[in-house]
């Protein structure tokens, strides 16, 4: 994130944006059984199949948004309703964005059931990558505290937390710094 004044004084805020990719895709894998009838086969299946992609993708991509709009929250620079609707904009843009290739996953389970397998374990991996990127984008936006808080926590309940920042990564410190010279790239 990059925080920097322009001639006139106003503030401009750039945040990196992590966008959900095809990862999110692996959820029509595993689809939920919206009306109870059992079957594996035909449009049913499909249609459950895009269901359920297109739920988790809208979930995963607004929270990437949710994360990376965290450190403007903190410092005070958007109120939370602000991020929440931005973050539910980018999870609908981005079913929307990939909606060919959901469809296609789901035709493809409920015309070839026999790949289940091979969906299963693509999907398995695909769930893996988003929640990969959603811990680290979480660690991201902790203060320094809040590291402190959890490492402290989890030592003491016996339970080893990987991938926790050693350093601080990402400055979400919650105060904005200030601006008498133009500022480094942050984050």
């Amino acid at each position: 994130m990059n925080i920097s004044r322009d001639g006139n004084g106003k503030l401009i805020v750039e945040v990196k944006e992590h966008k959900a990719g095809f990862e999110g895709l692996g959820a029509a894998a595993f689809p939920l059984d919206l009306n109870g009838s059992g079957a594996s086969v035909g449009a049913d299946i499909a249609f459950e199949s895009a269901g359920t992609g297109a739920f988790a993708l809208v979930v995963y991509a607004g929270l990437l948004r949710y994360l990376d709009l965290e450190p403007l929250c903190k410092a005070g620079l958007i109120t939370k309703q602000e991020q929440c609707r931005d973050a539910f904009t980018a999870g609908l843009t981005s079913v929307k964005d990939k909606a060919v290739y959901l469809l296609a996953v789901a035709v493809l389970i409920g015309l070839l059931p026999g790949l289940g397998p091979v969906f299963g374990a693509v999907g398995l991996l695909g769930m893996g990558w988003m929640t990969t990127r959603l811990i680290r984008r979480f660690y991201a936006c902790l203060t320094d505290d809040q590291v402190e808080t959890l490492r402290t926590a989890s030592t003491t309940a016996g339970v080893e937390l990987k991938g926790m920042p050693e350093a601080k990564q990402s400055p979400s410190t919650g105060q904005v710094p200030p601006m008498d010279e133009p500022q480094p790239a942050m984050g």
